[in-house]
């Protein structure tokens, strides 16, 4: 058993996150394990949000698409789990009972896709060469709104959460689906690991992810049951955490790492996105950090506390403040600057000013302040 306090336990998570080198955005992703995908883009997209966080200035976040989405091999994959995010390819086999899952239950609701749609979205997809986008399945039948899918779109959704289609590239926006057979590594999509294997795979890749983590932590990351959970532990051989004030047992891979954070102009300060991983689950980051996150987008504008789209601003181990942020072109705006209780105003306003400098040189543009 190790024993730590809550200063050092969120040292540990932190450099979980952010310790490892990365040079791309796909060593981003095979670090976190999961990039949580959300269309709202006021700043930028979830995900090169959060590759932005972790990666140097000088690297540009156009380049990250093409590093997470590779057209000539498959280096990720797109699937749901209680949201939408992309996984790095050598997960795949892990996702089986996942994918078994989404099959069960459609099954039990009576809503799984007629078998001859899916025939013919089969023959779609495979006839599509660089893979079919939704206009392609889509084509000949009808098509969703705005605010709706149309049944095809929903068949083709279904199959992609149960493996039967993948998505592993993208055209602009646009994802592409293919014949899990075409762009699955053989030895990847041929493997068949037991139960144990999957749940001892998916828990260790957790654990590698967060840091330290607890049993609720675990069953957040990838949904799964608190029996799975245990299962994964004991076959990962964690080790039990205690953390001072945190009321129930963590979990970490080893010995955590708690040497100190960096807190240079350089590397101490970013602002993280809403749905990063370490905010993504709000009441881990409240047992954490002391950080009460609400993401304001869907709240009437009247009663909004911060803002429309509110970037956390982490600087060393601590959230000291938060910004209502904006993308204007190529710049990042951020029109309010709040901090957080016993942090000094200009301590949190030069956090703020370094993290909004870091992701407006990787968006090719300037940072703007309020009142500057």
């Amino acid at each position: 058993m190790i024993e730590l306090s809550a200063a050092e336990a969120r040292r540990a998570v932190v450099n979980a996150h952010f310790a490892p080198a990365a040079a791309d955005a796909l060593d981003v992703l095979r670090n976190e394990r999961l990039l949580q995908l959300d269309g709202i883009s006021r700043v930028d997209k979830a995900h090169r949000l959060a590759a932005s966080a972790r990666l140097p200035a000088r690297r540009p976040a156009a380049a990250y698409d093409e590093a997470l989405w590779n057209a000539d091999e498959a280096v990720s994959f797109e699937t749901f789990t209680d949201v939408a995010c992309l996984f790095p390819i050598e997960d795949w086999p892990l996702f089986d009972l996942s994918r078994q899952w989404f099959r069960d239950h459609f099954a039990a609701k009576g809503s799984t896709p007629p078998p001859e749609l899916k025939h013919d979205i089969l023959r779609i997809v495979a006839g599509t060469e660089g893979g079919a986008t939704i206009g392609d399945i889509e084509d000949g039948g009808p098509r969703g709104g705005s605010w709706g899918w149309s049944e095809r779109q929903k068949a083709a959704e279904f199959m992609l959460w149960c493996g039967e289609l993948v998505c592993t590239r993208r055209t602009g926006i646009k994802r592409l689906f293919d014949l899990p057979e075409s762009r699955v590594p053989t030895h990847l999509f041929e493997a068949r690991p037991h139960r144990e294997e999957v749940l001892t795979g998916l828990v260790a890749s957790a654990l590698r992810a967060l840091g330290v983590a607890t049993v609720p932590d675990l069953r957040r990351h990838y949904r799964l049951s608190a029996e799975d959970v245990h299962t994964g532990l004991e076959g990962a051989g964690a080790v039990v955490v205690r953390v001072q004030g945190w009321g129930e047992d963590a979990y970490a891979l080893g010995e955590p790492a708690i040497a100190p954070i960096a807190t240079t102009e350089t590397r101490g300060s970013r602002l993280i996105g809403p749905f990063d991983n370490l905010l993504r689950n709000r009441k881990r980051a409240a047992r954490i950090f002391g950080y009460e996150y609400l993401f304001e987008a869907y709240v009437p504008k009247t009663k909004r506390q911060y803002g429309a789209y509110v970037m956390s601003v982490l600087h060393g181990d601590r959230f000291v403040g938060r910004a209502d942020a904006q993308r204007t072109g190529r710049d990042v705006n951020l029109w309010r600057v709040f901090g957080e209780d016993g942090v000094p105003a200009r301590s949190v306003r030069a956090a703020a000013r370094r993290g909004g400098t870091h992701l407006a040189r990787q968006l090719g543009g300037e940072l703007r302040m309020e009142t500057e």
